[in-house]
C-alpha cells in the first residue's frame, strides 16, 4: 500500500506490528506482532483482511483445543486468565 495515508488523521503510515486483543469466556487471548500498517501521528493500526481472517482463525483454534482440554481434565474452574501468541 505505497502512499496510503491514516484515514484518522492524514499522516504517513508504515509497516510495523499490531496487537490484536480478543475475549473468550473469563480468557483473555493477546495475538502480539500481527503485521499492519501503523501511522506513525496518531498510533492507529490498520491489518489487511486476509491477516485478520488467519488471527481470527487462529483464535477460534485456541478456543476450541482449550474446549477439548479443559473437558478432558475437567479444569472448567482453572481456565488460564490470559493466553498470550506471538506471531
Amino acid at each position: 500500500m505505497k502512499n496510503f495515508k491514516c484515514p484518522e488523521c492524514k499522516s504517513r503510515v508504515a509497516t510495523g506490528k499490531a496487537t490484536m486483543n480478543y475475549r473468550l469466556a473469563d480468557c483473555r487471548v493477546i495475538v502480539k506482532n500481527v503485521p499492519a500498517l501503523v501511522c506513525h501521528s496518531c498510533g492507529q493500526e490498520y491489518i489487511a483482511p486476509s491477516i485478520a481472517k488467519y488471527v481470527n482463525e487462529l483464535v477460534n483454534n485456541i478456543r476450541e483445543n482449550f474446549k477439548i482440554f479443559s473437558r478432558r481434565l475437567h479444569l472448567q474452574q482453572i481456565c488460564p486468565k490470559e493466553v498470550a501468541v506471538t506471531m
